[in-house]
């Protein structure tokens, strides 16, 4: 599904690029575009970061530290 209508950039590639970097909003942002023209996407995205960011904490068995934080 597109996500951001202004760059294009679907869910798969947002999670793809959440996976590798982390569930920042910043960072995907400035790896594949998304969020970065209108805005409109940005809840969308942080609440597809979200469940990236949950479902790396069941796979690891914590939810202490989320994915691409430094503890």
């Amino acid at each position: 599904m597109v996500v951001c209508h202004c760059h294009r950039v679907n869910d798969r590639t947002i999670a793809e690029v959440a996976k590798r970097l982390g569930p920042s909003l910043d960072e995907v942002s400035r790896e594949c575009g998304a969020g970065t023209d209108c805005g409109g996407c940005r809840a969308e995205i942080e609440r597809l970061l979200g469940a990236v960011g949950r479902a790396a904490s069941e796979r690891s068995g914590s939810d202490e530290v989320p994915v691409g934080s430094v503890p």
